[in-house]
């Protein structure tokens, strides 16, 4: 998650729901978090993901809403080379 050598960032953003009647009538309120990668390691190891990186600009962040931020780290470490234990 190196901002200064990345070349991509994903944006992860998490919506919270609410069942009660008032919160019904607000907006959806969500969590982003940034993770910075590198396409080269992305294109080697995760063809789904390199593929998300194919219709970036830049550094221009790519949004993706359907998963939680830990679950998304996690999927990162893994790319990387780290191994996830079954507590995780």
């Amino acid at each position: 998650n190196d901002e200064n050598s990345a070349d991509v960032v994903f944006e992860i953003c998490e919506q919270h729901k609410s069942d009660s009647e008032s919160d019904r009538k607000r907006a959806k309120t969500s969590t982003e978090k940034l993770y910075y990668a590198h396409r080269l390691i992305l294109q080697h190891y995760s063809a789904e993901l390199s593929a998300l990186c194919a219709t970036s600009d830049g550094m221009t962040p790519i949004i993706i809403t359907d998963v939680k931020p830990e679950v998304f780290r996690h999927l990162l470490y893994y790319v990387y080379g780290g191994e996830i234990s079954d507590d995780d």
